[in-house]
C-alpha cells in the first residue's frame, strides 16, 4: 500500500527534488542552492581541475558538478566534475598528490 508521502512525491517530483537538493547542500556543505549556483557561474560552468563543462543537471556532453570540500574543515573549495572529484578523493592526503606528480614526472 502506498503512503500519502509517496503519493505526494509522485505528484510533486520537481518540488521534492528541489527540497532534497536544498536539504543536502545545507546539511553536507553548509551552503544554499543559490550559493552553489553562483559558484557554478563563477567557474564558467567548468570543472576547477580539468576544465570540462559541468552542471548540476546532467545532459549529454556535460558532466555532473560535485561540491569539493575539505573533509577535515568542511570548507567548500569549489566545483569539480565527478571524475576529478573521485580522483582527488582517492588521493586522500596532499603528500600523496605530490608523490604521484613526482612519480608521473619520471616517465
Amino acid at each position: 500500500m502506498r503512503t500519502d508521502n509517496h503519493k505526494y512525491g509522485q505528484n510533486h517530483i520537481e518540488e521534492v527534488k528541489t527540497y532534497k537538493r536544498k536539504y543536502n547542500l545545507g546539511r553536507r556543505y553548509g551552503i544554499t542552492i543559490e550559493e552553489a549556483d553562483k559558484m557554478l557561474v563563477e567557474q564558467d560552468h567548468q570543472c576547477a581541475i580539468c576544465g570540462d563543462p559541468i552542471a548540476f543537471i546532467v545532459s549529454p556532453g556535460i558532466r555532473k558538478a560535485c561540491i569539493d570540500h575539505n573533509h577535515d574543515t568542511s570548507m567548500v573549495r569549489g566545483l569539480l566534475c565527478h571524475s576529478c572529484n573521485t580522483s582527488l578523493g582517492l588521493m586522500e592526503r596532499p603528500e600523496w598528490l605530490e608523490k604521484a606528480q613526482t612519480y608521473l614526472g619520471g616517465y
